[in-house]
């Protein structure tokens, strides 16, 4: 507990010297920021009615900086909107990024069993946190932080949840389907609870609440079922039909435990009937497309930050992806070789009909998406074909590899809610990615090698110094 105590002191001190950086050179409301900024400012002073219509997500970010203002005015005895500054505004991202390293820890523990290596999890944990793309944002003041935040929390109360029968579930022994402790009901309660804020920070998050719902029902499934099929396989009809058959025959159970997510995922069906979208506002620029090379971006995206996990043993893993892909494993494997000729060319159909650019995309050379777009995609067309054998080997890799541990039922639950998140997207947008990043990295195998652990740091370290550098100086 000490070592941890340390460590996070170490990781708020870097993160509070940023953030300054960040308030002296760029004192000003950066993109979106301006409404963000705003918009908390109106509620520090009480108008909980006032509300800005460009504001695409619920006020949860507002309400959480707004609430801690009101507590350190009261403490330090000064008004609410005197210390209502974006500054400010600024370091209660960075609270929310030292309570992810928090969450991440303890989830990867977790995942990995009380026999993990110390040095292992904790250089895992800070892999994590360091990844380029959010930490950057524990420095703005977006909705990003604090939603990661609750979601995280949200996967954690559900782990908690199953920990008391780790031991049944582990030994695959038949689950007692309705013998939830009354303190895993109240850990299920608080992932409804942490659901339901994170749902306030960011309406698809609500996607990520079902995942961990969901998963937990997967868990109590397969340490019930006495056909449980090999780790890394694909789901046959009839695990499906199983999966789906155990759902049916235990509905009573599933309201009894899961009556709080249930009321969650009620009171968003609810906004949803009300408010007409999921977008609370500016929706014609925001509104929902069938965008399905987002699954392909994010698949390369994950691939491309988590190139160290491919290297850690690259001689069996070139081994493996050259058996998968040589002809005498396809022929052995009608099923493998169908959907393989099935990736590649129901892609190349549904990459020419769906794919888009967005107005905010081509126009703003902020985003390093925008070059991207610029220098690849639009001017090399056929760039987004030939990236396919890419796509199937990221999505090889991450599924068949870095997931390898977890069972088919759980990887096409991940797909499914990877794909709600992002394929609706119209704009590119890496920070779309975030959370199913991160689910893959908690969830997944971490890397073995120590030298190369450290070198996955020390990249994430070098980018971040350098996009940090570049934003504040240039």
């Amino acid at each position: 507990a000490y070592t941890m105590l340390v460590r996070l002191g170490a990781i708020v001190a870097v993160l509070a010297a940023v953030a300054t950086a960040f308030n002296k050179y760029v004192p000003e409301p950066y993109m979106d920021e301006i409404f963000h900024f705003k918009q908390t400012q109106e509620y520090c002073q009480n108008n909980w009615h006032i509300w800005d219509e460009k504001i695409t997500t619920l006020p949860g970010v507002y309400i959480a900086a707004t609430f801690v203002f009101k507590l350190l005015s009261a403490a330090l005895g000064v008004s609410t909107l005197s210390i209502c500054t974006l500054q400010n505004m600024r370091y209660v991202s960075v609270l929310f990024g030292a309570l992810n390293y928090v969450l991440i820890h303890r989830l990867i523990e977790q995942n990995l069993g009380p026999k993990a290596p110390k040095n292992l999890v904790w250089q895992h944990s800070l892999a994590i946190f360091l990844f380029p793309v959010m930490f950057f944002f524990y420095f703005m003041f977006y909705t990003d932080a604090g939603g990661l935040s609750c979601v995280l929390l949200c996967l954690y109360c559900f782990n908690q949840a199953l920990w008391p029968y780790r031991q049944q579930l582990t030994s695959n022994k038949i689950f007692p389907r309705d013998a939830f402790s009354l303190v895993s009901k109240i850990w299920i309660l608080a992932a409804g609870v942490s659901g339901l804020c994170a749902i306030v920070f960011r309406q698809t998050n609500v996607i990520w609440v079902a995942f961990g719902a969901a998963s937990v029902l997967i868990k109590l499934y397969e340490a019930s079922s006495k056909q449980i099929r090999e780790v890394g396989s694909f789901p046959t009809p009839s695990e499906l039909i199983g999966f789906l058959r155990f759902g049916l025959s235990n509905i009573p159970s599933i309201i009894l435990v899961f009556w709080p997510v249930l009321l969650v995922g009620g009171i968003f069906g609810a906004f949803l009937i009300w408010n007409g979208s999921i977008t609370v506002g500016d929706k014609t620029a925001h509104a929902a497309v069938f965008h399905w090379p987002q699954l392909l971006y994010f698949f390369l995206f994950s691939f491309v930050f988590l190139v160290w996990n491919f290297m850690d043993d690259l001689t069996t893993t070139l081994r493996q992806l050259s058996r998968h892909l040589s002809f005498a494993f396809l022929f052995r494997n009608p099923f493998q070789t169908l959907a393989t000729v099935i990736f590649v060319g129901l892609n190349v159909v549904l990459i020419s009909r769906f794919t888009y650019a967005h107005l905010y995309l081509i126009s703003d050379n902020r985003h390093f998406t925008f070059y991207i777009w610029k220098k690849g995609f639009e001017k090399y067309f056929y760039a987004r074909y030939l990236l396919i054998g890419l796509y199937y080997l990221a999505a090889w890799f991450i599924l068949g590899q870095l997931l390898r541990q977890r069972s088919a039922l759980w990887k096409l639950l991940f797909i499914a809610c990877a794909g709600l998140t992002v394929i609706p997207a119209k704009l590119i947008e890496f920070r779309y990615f975030l959370i199913p990043f991160n689910i893959i990295t908690i969830y997944g195998t971490p890397i073995r090698s120590s030298g190369m652990r450290a070198l996955q740091i020390l990249t994430y370290i070098a980018i971040n110094v350098a996009t940090i550098a570049l934003f504040l100086f240039k």
